[in-house]
């Protein structure tokens, strides 16, 4: 019997980042495997349409369980990430518009690849694909893209970028990122406009609340020499106050 060959890396890649570097079925982070819908005994072929991103523990449960070719391909085309955020849409919240440049010809960036692109962003990001929305496509050399996402996202993308995290070319491979810039024409329009730009806070990392300075978060302070703790008044017992620097938005 031969051997079988090895799943192609970009295969690899564009079933990873269909599903958001996430299981199809459960969400879970790692170990990710890449799974046959048609089992490989009888399709003898790696194929993008043929093969689902699951954890170890999914792959198993999908084999001993017979979950069969119907389940898997539901899986693979409304996988875990699309699910998880089916309702956000509903959900009006501040957005904000980016420019990507990639290297990468015009005539090579398909709508295949403004999929990946797109599904690659919301992984990293850990967001809806849906949230991240191309607005327009432009050629200068190498390839210009507009973007219009959540404000927190866009802030978490920018911020990613200006700091060379790894992680975010890890996520957006094959793609090189020449630059990534908030557009100019929101900035020239909040300037014009003299509207604030919404920026991530970063004094409680965009939950809009920090740790009670009474108790250190505990939600419990001491109660003297011979008392026994009791609930913190400062905060009722949570261990949390409203941010003070953006009043518990979020965002500054």
């Amino acid at each position: 019997m031969p051997e079988r060959p090895s799943i192609p890396a970009e295969i690899t890649r564009t079933i990873l980042i269909e599903s958001g570097h996430r299981c199809a079925v459960c969400g879970a982070g790692c170990p990710l495997e890449r799974a046959h819908i048609i089992p490989w005994h009888k399709s003898r072929e790696h194929k993008a349409d043929d093969l689902i991103c699951l954890c170890a523990s999914c792959h198993e449960r999908a084999d001993q369980e017979h979950w069969g070719e119907k389940a898997l391909r539901e899986y693979k085309q409304r996988p875990w990430v699309c699910r998880q955020y089916k309702n956000t849409e509903s959900i009006p919240e501040p957005t904000c518009k980016v420019e990507l440049t990639i290297e990468m010809e015009l005539s090579q960036f398909d709508e295949h690849n403004q999929r990946l692109l797109q599904y690659a962003i919301a992984g990293f990001l850990n967001v809806s694909p849906f949230s991240v929305r191309i607005t327009s496509i432009e050629e200068s050399n190498s390839v210009k893209v507009g973007l219009e996402l959540p404000a927190q996202s866009a802030e978490k993308l920018l911020r990613s970028y200006e700091e060379n995290d790894q992680e975010l070319a890890r996520y957006l491979a094959p793609f090189v990122i020449v630059d990534l810039h908030r557009q100019a024409e929101v900035l020239k329009w909040l300037k014009n406009n003299k509207r604030t730009i919404m920026v991530y806070c970063r004094t409680c990392d965009g939950s809009g609340s920090v740790k009670c300075p009474r108790c250190s978060g505990t939600g419990r302070v001491a109660g003297g020499l011979f008392g026994s703790p009791s609930e913190c008044k400062h905060c009722h017992g949570s261990g949390v106050k409203r941010c003070g620097v953006c009043v518990g938005r979020g965002y500054a």
